[in-house]
């Protein structure tokens, strides 16, 4: 029969005695089974992946990777389910539930992709998709059977929304993980600005933990005071994504990288496959291994020999061209008439890999989460409650980062000649 939540949350950190020195938080905990964990091959792998892909090449300090923010999302984790447990004396929970949610919480970026987001809107499999089928195969899934003593298909559907398990709290569990005020979302932020040296993304983490509630009806709540938790992540998001995440030259780096496969999926010289478990040198050792005149953008990028932005529009959603440039086959159509009229403005040829047309993917700020007012009345909305950000506030935070940028190789003259004709093709008025 299942226990008072807060008793076994404590009984299951009271194992959580190994430390990692970690600049963000200091110590991060392991127990015993964790670290065995931590040394899967599936897990050692994201030890050669960038967290921030090609930022590195604007912020140098940028050069973490995804396994120093799985222990981070974990260390935060751990701390939000102590606390929440603690405020929560009707919650019920197995002591496995709560170790398959620490676990998954580790675990939640086995199945990503090298280069950040470069690959996010290709035709791939979700990251997700990819860390759930790896909790469940293998090293992993014998230790978290053997040693963790968490069910590996709970670990896998607490990480992936798409895979059913009967757990009772696995609704409450997955929202944590995955939510305005997630774990991830909270290492992400403190960790990237920290390594970028920049102050945008830093949060008071120990006060929205102290704010969050479970509540009645097994929803992730925060109080009233704590609005100014989800207004802080809210606007650090924004700045993190105009000063860092797009900032122009990660742009430029990520629309080649993505130029580079997406046309090697096209002609047949990548395959969905060949990129799932790839590090950042195994997806260089990849391309360099195959023959493909466009990847020469991605050994360009990595010599940070980049394209140039020759023109940026505003993105607008209401616009049928404007929306048909998010589907990365259609921009490919549009990139072919760009290259067309600038070379005939030109007189000479511009080769496939020369023009790319990025537009970043679409971000809601929308929040769903729950406050509880001071006066213990009935839950809100957070759209609701007592905060600047209204729905047509947070909507604009997405609507002024969107931009179309059309960009060009360095070749002497193309980047004038795309100004010119890149109004009329793209619909920049």
């Amino acid at each position: 029969m299942p226990l008072d939540a807060a008793r076994v949350v404590r009984d299951v950190l009271a194992e959580f005695t190994e430390p990692v020195r970690d600049p963000v938080w200091q110590n991060i905990e392991l127990s015993p089974s964790m670290a065995r964990l931590a040394q899967t091959a599936p897990f050692q792998r994201l030890r050669d992946i960038r967290q921030l892909g090609p930022v590195y090449l604007v912020y140098p300090g940028a050069t973490h990777t995804r396994l120093n923010h799985s222990l981070g999302v974990m260390h935060v984790a751990g701390r939000m389910i102590a606390a929440i447990a603690e405020r929560s004396p009707e919650w019920r929970i197995e002591a496995e539930e709560v170790r398959a949610f620490l676990a998954a919480t580790m675990l939640h970026d086995v199945g990503h992709y090298p280069n950040a987001h470069s690959l996010k809107d290709l035709e791939v499999a979700r990251h997700e998709t990819l860390a759930a089928e790896a909790v469940q195969e293998g090293e992993v899934a014998q230790t978290l059977r053997d040693h963790v003593r968490a069910p590996p298909a709970l670990v896998a559907a607490i990480i992936d929304a798409t895979c059913a398990h009967p757990a009772p709290s696995l609704p409450f569990l997955r929202a944590l993980l995955a939510g305005v005020l997630d774990p991830d979302r909270l290492d992400y932020l403190s960790r990237d600005a920290f390594f970028c040296g920049v102050p945008y993304g830093s949060q008071d983490v120990d006060f929205v933990i102290g704010e969050m509630r479970r509540s009645a009806c097994g929803r992730v709540a925060i109080t009233e005071k704590g609005t100014l938790a989800v207004e802080s992540l809210l606007f650090s998001r924004y700045l993190m994504y105009r000063a860092v995440y797009w900032h122009r030259t990660v742009r430029i780096a990520t629309a080649m990288i993505k130029r580079a496969v997406l046309l090697g999926m096209r002609d047949g010289r990548v395959r969905p496959s060949d990129l799932y478990g790839l590090t950042d040198s195994g997806f260089l050792r990849l391309l360099g291994a195959r023959r493909h005149p466009a990847f020469v953008l991605v050994d360009a990028v990595h010599a940070r020999r980049l394209h140039r932005q020759a023109l940026r529009v505003r993105f607008d959603r209401r616009r049928a061209d404007h929306r048909g440039l998010e589907r990365p086959h259609d921009r490919l159509q549009v990139e072919s008439r760009l290259r067309d009229a600038a070379a005939a403005e030109l007189g000479r040829l511009v080769a496939e890999h020369e023009v790319l047309i990025d537009v970043p993917e679409r971000n809601s700020f929308v929040t769903d989460l729950l406050v509880q007012p001071e006066d213990g009345s009935e839950l809100v909305p957070f759209a609701r409650a007592h905060t600047v950000f209204a729905p047509d506030v947070v909507a604009r935070f997405g609507e002024t980062l969107r931009s179309i940028a059309v960009i060009g190789s360095r070749r002497p003259g193309l980047d004038a000649a795309l100004r010119r004709v890149a109004p009329a093709v793209i619909g920049a008025a």
